[in-house]
């Protein structure tokens, strides 16, 4: 299992689920995300040219709480839809003019209710002057009303996205029966909340919508804050949307009015800022434990049952810190868990029945712990490490979803450098999101402060042990646990260790005599 290689999912035109048929094509192969916590920044992929649809995580998210194009933040009242369940949004695109079709465009605006301040939009009296549109008031109740004349407009289209603009369909005619008499306003007679005009394109096609112009004069004193938009509709009553809408409409001295529309075809230049994966209770998943869970369970087809149930309470309970960990290359679990070790001081341990155990560095002595005494020692020497003496310790977290650069703190121990003549550098990247966790961990491989139970202790040298133990004892310790070791010969201010505590570090049995071998660490000089 460790050798697993993660994410194990990978984006293919012919996934027989046909969930990625029109998907960008540079995607095919790449890896689908598997995103925890926080990340910002990220890079989607179009699932769905046509339609605008964008994937960012294999399975359900928490929330997308930010979205931009070319650095612009998107509306998510207008612009685009999140399909959380799924990790993917769709985003609004350039409304496409098919030929030889009707189409209607909608006016309408967010300025206070009152039957005073509106906006009048240029009409023609003459209705009979454009003959293949008409102008409606829709009320609140979605009702489309004729009026029997039109809007002065103008249609501006482009052949492509990245072609000129030119007037596809231009009703912009003065004539003596021309005023403004279509009201976009609110609580007054008919209760006109919408205006709407239908137009009908030429033979030919298709063209991108790039705005519609019409003329408004200001009755009143409308809100100057206001947000007027045009939308595009296909039909009406009930609408059907084609592409987004468009941005505020942009007026010059009340008579020149434009609505333009965003310019998206494949959209390369989103980024996207999320939160990921939730936990079981509806929240944010962010913590060790449950990350852990999930990957083993969700990602690799495990089951709880084989990750040791009160170990896996304990992790919880002793690792709180806030992670954000984004799987978008491949990786195997193995370095996977590296980093999560590094960074938070606990072991994922493969035990010999199969399932794994969660060990963690924690203070004091548990419940249990056992006592080897001379007789049960078949053979015992301890040894000073220096390699694990650090002057610095550089702490990475953070980690940009878009740039993949990391934030880094780092502390500094000067018992390093006057006392040991040492200014090694110890390097660390975590999946750790937050500054103050980030300086804790630093300190804790560093020794130099006592908060926690996460202590490292690298200032002063580890001490070593090697002990055989007669009978097969100790075969049933793990990596992590705590024994007590009573000697009448030590290496010790006594000549003699009393009660000593040491971390096991490995355990293998001599099948010549029966003997385990353990390696181990003086529990005051780690953790």
């Amino acid at each position: 299992m460790m050798k697993f290689t993660l994410p194990r999912y990978r984006f293919s035109a012919a996934d027989p689920s046909g969930d990625y048929v029109n998907m960008d094509p540079s995607a095919e192969g790449l890896v689908i995300p598997e995103r925890y916590g926080t990340i910002l920044n990220l890079k989607p992929v179009c699932m769905n040219l046509l339609t605008g649809r964008w994937k960012l995580n294999r399975r359900g998210m928490h929330a997308i709480t930010e979205i931009r194009e070319a650095g612009i933040i998107l509306d998510p009242a207008t612009e685009y839809s999140t399909d959380l369940l799924l990790g993917e949004f769709t985003i609004g695109t350039t409304p496409a003019l098919i030929g030889g079709t009707p189409y209607y465009f909608v006016l309408e605006s967010d300025y206070v209710e009152n039957g005073v301040d509106y906006l009048g939009i240029g009409q023609q009296t003459d209705g009979a002057l454009y003959l293949d549109g008409t102008c409606y008031f829709i009320n609140a109740a979605d009702v489309w009303t004729d009026t029997f004349c039109d809007i002065q407009f103008r249609i501006y289209v482009k052949d492509t996205m990245d072609g000129p603009e030119f007037v596809l369909i231009d009703n912009w005619i003065w004539s003596p029966g021309w005023n403004y008499q279509a009201y976009l306003r609110k609580a007054v007679a008919g209760d006109q909340r919408r205006l709407a005009q239908s137009f009908l394109t030429p033979a030919g096609g298709p063209w991108f919508l790039s705005r519609i112009q019409v003329e408004a004069y200001e009755y009143g004193a409308p809100d100057p804050a206001r947000t007027t938009k045009t939308t595009l509709l296909s039909s009406y009553n009930p609408d059907v949307q084609v592409g987004t809408k468009s941005y505020r409409m942009e007026n010059y001295s009340g008579i020149a009015d434009w609505s333009y529309f965003p310019q998206r075809a494949a959209a390369a230049d989103l980024t996207v800022d999320i939160e990921g994966i939730e936990d079981g209770g509806g929240n944010l998943m962010t913590q060790l434990a449950d990350v852990v869970a999930d990957i083993y369970v969700n990602i690799l087809g495990g089951t709880l049952a084989k990750l040791n149930a009160q170990d896996l309470l304990d992790l919880a309970a002793a690792r709180t810190q806030i992670l954000a960990l984004n799987i978008e290359s491949e990786i195997d679990m193995e370095s996977l868990m590296k980093t999560f070790e590094a960074g938070q001081l606990w072991k994922f341990i493969p035990l010999t029945d199969g399932t794994f155990g969660l060990k963690f560095a924690a203070t004091g002595e548990p419940p249990g712990t056992p006592h080897y005494f001379d007789p049960h020692l078949k053979n015992f020497r301890m040894t000073r490490s220096w390699e694990s003496i650090f002057q610095r310790v550089k702490i990475k977290y953070a980690k940009d979803g878009g740039d993949n650069l990391w934030l880094a703190v780092e502390e500094e121990s000067e018992i390093a450098r006057y006392f040991y003549k040492n200014q090694k550098l110890l390097e660390i990247e975590t999946y750790l999101t937050d500054q103050a966790d980030a300086v804790l961990l630093a300190k804790d491989y560093l020794g130099t402060t006592g908060s926690g139970g996460r202590r490292q202790y690298l200032q002063t040298p580890k001490i070593l042990a090697e002990f055989d133990l007669k009978g097969g004892q100790g075969w049933d310790r793990l990596p992590m646990n705590k024994v007590k070791i009573t000697r009448a010969r030590g290496m010790s201010a006594t000549g003699a260790l009393t009660g000593v505590l040491f971390r096991v570090l490995s355990v293998s049995k001599k099948q010549a005599d029966g003997s385990v071998h353990i390696g181990a660490i003086l529990d005051s000089q780690t953790y």
